[in-house]
């Protein structure tokens, strides 16, 4: 039985790096790919005509409730 010796694991190693470094970038050259597509056949969202400014106050809205809880207990 035979073992690898350093100067073989290293160069190994170095391949192993290498093709995990371009499959990477390969994945990523895929994914920009994808979304220029995408970019590209969609048109622009378009306004409708009839849609109105909203007005600035609208951004928050707040909601007040009052709660009552009775016990159900009657005092005398």
């Amino acid at each position: 039985m035979e073992y690898l010796r350093y100067e073989e694991v290293l160069a190994l190693t170095e391949l192993t790096e290498s093709i995990k470094f371009d499959r990477r970038r390969r994945i990523r050259d895929i994914r920009d790919e994808r979304e220029f597509l995408r970019e590209e056949r969609l048109p622009p969202p378009r306004r409708h005509q009839h849609a109105l400014p909203q007005p600035p106050w609208d951004e928050e809205r707040v909601v007040e409730r009052e709660v009552i809880y009775d016990g159900g207990r009657r005092y005398r």
